[in-house]
């Protein structure tokens, strides 16, 4: 009876408007639809406005980009960007339109969906060094929104200009280059590249290696090597690294921290060319394979941000910058891509002030550039020659070819005495492949056992993994610290031969999988008799005393020298035989195509 009175007194009040409630919720209705219309109409007006002044397409990796013109320069920006997003805004508050963040995204959105669905248009997009079709190598020297460009032409010729038929969208972190002066004498005397030595603190062949790491740097669509400087506290691996960054790269991103996963590496590579990192300790395995991707023009993948099934690829080529006391992986694959620069101790008579060393290099520094400009024209033209193209068919290349190639080409430039590069280059090469032995106890034990094994006339033995793991057991029975760092199971055995049998071959230690009876047997043979006696592994070269052997990963463990005393004697159930003298082999006579393995 209460409620019927409740609802009686409400019937008298509204009177005889009995459709009151029903028009209330119909303005209410109409009042949430103008709403919703305003935010529509406004992200639809700033998105009408956005296409009449960029145009979209979507980039090689299938990204959305604009191109636009902000004070008469051309720029090119991904959609993904901050910066995109500001001159989103720019152009609605120069529209009158509130550039709120619901409007900027809706209209964002809607460029999105044009790039990636309605444009046909996909262009390559660059962010330091492009080639256009009639093979000009287009170099951007200017900083973030202000384009200006170096062009080297196949006959070596250099010049300058305000636009690009490239699309260059270079981060907010680049900075620009010395502005050169096309015909300056000072850059055509390459002695003047000696400068740059002066601050660098490397030996004569760390110098050569690392002028040719610089010229491949401003060469695109080829692979890079990866440059490794390492050296003790206070050898200047740093500053060398900034030095190295300004002559390539010039950017306010100096000093990197090493990237902890492959979306940091990704997010690295997209804002920059020269991808530096300092003071790396370790580098985890799978960061190791994304450096090689990367080094050589891989693949890499990771999963978009608030999706599930959506990834974001990037397919580029950077060169790599690692610097730290050691090594941070001795990963055969990474290595042999690296090339390993030792920088000498500095001690106070050759220190020189920081600020000191800033001023002569920035007064030094257009001419410095300036003549790695006209060498990378020179070099650029010289391997257009068809006396080039013959000359090279007719080399045995290592693996890291493109380096090897340009190496070959700054010395003929440069009128380096003939011989000069490959000297250098071998040598870092074989110091490479003896920092992987290093780490790889089954390598070691290899070396040991052949050396003392393999004598009146013994040229190969086979086994399979489970009877090798049993022989070298016993062969190291009087050596505790390197036997107990073996792989632990026959497998373990057979994965650290696939690892390591590139490496041995260049020491002429060759390890062959095959058939046998229906099992799997491993083969190691000495080829042509011969292999490098001088790797400290050999019966009478490895240093002696008992050095500390803490772990038993060997997949991560990374032991010295010191690590493996000499044994008193190699236990043996045969007589051995007094030693054959072996030649030593040079490693660079290894035909090219067996070092791809």
């Amino acid at each position: 009876m209460k409620e019927q009175n409740y609802m009686d007194n409400i019937a008298e009040e509204l009177g005889d408007n009995e459709n009151y409630m029903a028009e209330m919720e119909q303005a209410i209705k109409e009042v949430n639809k103008n709403n919703s219309d305003e935010k529509e109409t406004h992200g639809q007006k700033l998105f009408a406005q956005a296409v009449t002044e960029c145009r979209v397409f979507k980039d090689q990796n299938g990204e959305p980009f604009a191109s636009t013109v902000v004070d008469g320069k051309e720029i090119h920006m991904s959609m993904e960007s901050k910066s995109f997003k500001d001159w989103l805004s720019m152009i609605a508050h120069d529209n009158n339109i509130s550039p709120t963040k619901s409007t900027v995204a809706d209209a964002l959105a809607i460029l999105r969906a044009e790039a990636l669905f309605k444009s046909e248009k996909t262009s390559d997009v660059h962010n330091r060094i492009g080639l256009d079709p009639n093979g000009n190598i287009w170099i951007y020297s200017g900083s973030f929104n202000e384009p200006e460009y170096i062009i080297i032409s196949p006959d070596g010729t250099i010049d300058t200009a305000p636009k690009a038929p490239l699309k260059f969208a270079p981060s907010k972190m680049t900075r620009a280059f010395p502005k050169i002066k096309t015909g300056n004498s000072d850059y055509k005397n390459l002695g003047n590249i000696m400068m740059l030595k002066q601050h660098l603190n490397v030996t004569d062949d760390g110098f050569k290696l690392m002028l040719i790491f610089i010229i491949q740097c401003f060469f695109p669509d080829r692979d890079f090597v990866i440059l490794q400087l390492l050296g003790e506290q206070g050898s200047g691996k740093s500053k060398s690294n900034s030095t190295l960054r300004k002559v390539i790269d010039p950017s306010d991103k100096e000093k990197t921290s090493p990237p902890r996963k492959t979306d940091d590496l990704i997010v690295s590579a997209v804002n920059g060319h020269l991808l530096d990192f300092d003071n790396l300790s370790k580098l985890p395995n799978n960061l190791a394979d994304d450096f090689c991707r990367l080094s050589t023009g891989g693949t890499l993948a990771k999963r978009t941000l608030y999706s599930d099934r959506d990834e974001t690829v990037l397919k580029a080529r950077r060169p790599i910058i690692l610097n730290g006391i050691s090594q941070p992986s001795i990963r055969p694959d990474l290595m042999q891509r690296s090339v390993v620069i030792n920088l000498p101790q500095l001690d106070k008579s050759n220190r020189i002030h920081p600020r000191l060393m800033e001023q002569s290099f920035n007064a030094s520094y257009e001419t410095i550039f300036g003549c790695l400009m006209n060498l990378t024209a020179q070099v650029y033209a010289l391997m257009q020659t068809q006396e080039w193209k013959k000359k090279i068919n007719s080399i045995q290349f290592h693996r890291m070819a493109e380096y090897h190639e340009l190496g070959l080409a700054v010395e003929q430039i440069m009128e380096w005495p003939q011989g000069t590069f490959d000297d250098a280059f071998n040598k870092n090469i074989l110091e490479g492949y003896k920092s992987v032995i290093d780490s790889e106890p089954t390598a070691i034990t290899i070396l040991k056992y052949v050396d003392t094994r393999f004598v009146g006339g013994i040229k190969s033995m086979e086994k399979s993994a489970a009877e090798w793991q049993h022989e070298f057991n016993i062969f190291l029975e009087n050596d505790k610290a390197l036997k107990n760092i073996l792989p632990k199971s026959p497998e373990q055995f057979g994965h650290a031969f696939n690892r390591i049998k590139p490496t041995l071959k260049n020491f002429g230690i060759v390890l062959t999988k095959f058939e046998k009876h229906s099992n799997n047997v491993w083969n190691i043979s000495i080829q042509d008799k011969s292999y490098i006696r001088n790797t400290s592994y050999t019966s009478d070269s490895t240093p002696s005393g008992i050095g500390s052997v803490v772990s038993n990963n060997t997949e991560n463990f990374q032991p010295s020298l010191e690590d493996y005393p000499e044994k008193e004697s190699a236990p043996s159930a045969e007589p051995i035989a007094p030693k054959e003298v072996l030649e030593k082999q040079d490693h660079t006579g290894m035909p090219w195509e067996e070092n791809q393995n």
